[in-house]
């Protein structure tokens, strides 16, 4: 239990949150939730963070939803600038078909990207699940 407290505190104290309170939706819970800056990005993607710290990456949320369609993983990079976070879709974010969300979006089956401002976000899920996901959240984003 105080493990689970002094996760919880570090997590708060970490910075302004980038998430907030937002949800997927309605009957959507945290099931995880995760934050990493600078170097800390490497305890997370093992083998790719150079590229994300080359192109201006600032902050990562990770959160994991359960919800009535499934799980679905959400993570939302603060690149610094809409520099970084085009430097990064075009390496970790295109690929699949387009989608219209944010300055630019992309979709397949079981994820979906997309770069709005300073943030590169990717969503993670079943289905076509991520796609409306990152839909709802783009709305939230600045």
């Amino acid at each position: 239990m105080f493990r689970s407290i002094l996760f919880l505190l570090v997590l708060g104290c970490s910075g302004p949150r980038l998430l907030g309170g937002w949800s997927p939706g309605r009957g959507w819970h945290v099931v995880r939730s995760e934050s990493f800056s600078g170097k800390e990005l490497f305890s997370y993607i093992d083998g790719g963070a150079e590229v994300f710290l080359r192109c201006g990456f600032r902050r990562l949320e990770v959160r994991e939803y359960e919800g009535p369609r499934g799980t679905v993983s959400v993570e939302v990079y603060d690149m610094g600038g809409p520099e970084g976070a085009k430097c990064i879709f075009g390496t970790y974010g295109s690929g699949g078909r387009r989608l219209e969300l944010g300055e630019e979006g992309s979709w397949a089956e079981g994820w979906a990207s997309f770069r709005k401002g300073r943030f590169f976000v990717r969503v993670l899920g079943e289905g076509k699940v991520p796609v409306e996901v990152a839909r709802s959240l783009s709305r939230k984003l600045p």
